[in-house]
């Protein structure tokens, strides 16, 4: 019985995103199409298959990680954020607040830099 528990949790590929990747924020929002594809590079580096985009949004709300919430033009889930542990990129900034967006930057600057080999 703990076996198949165990497999189950081996082989949930967006629990394993969502326990690695994210943080629960309950004022927290990130657009749904970058959570979606950094969940398929997740699953892609991997080995393994990812769920179709269409079946996400309600797959992550079942799990009660984040709710969705969509404006015109920009969906987003809510209740979720990056872990500082994951890469980001500017494009990651789910505000469009232009001083998220430059602290997105900053960090991201910083970590490119930082996992770089020492200049001797």
């Amino acid at each position: 019985m703990e076996a198949g528990k165990a497999y189950r949790e081996e082989s949930d590929t967006l629990g394993r995103f969502i326990a690695e990747c994210c943080t629960a924020r309950p004022l927290a929002q990130v657009k749904a199409s970058t959570l979606f594809r950094r969940y398929q590079e997740f699953a892609e580096q991997a080995g393994e298959r990812w769920m179709a985009q269409k079946d996400f949004p309600a797959e992550i709300e079942r799990r009660d990680s984040a709710t969705s919430a969509s404006a015109p033009g920009r969906a987003s889930m809510k209740g979720l954020n990056w872990r500082m542990s994951v890469m980001m990129t500017p494009d990651d900034a789910s505000s469009r607040s232009p001083y998220t967006r430059a602290l997105y930057r900053i960090l991201w600057n910083w970590r490119h830099h930082a996992s770089s080999p020492a200049q001797v």
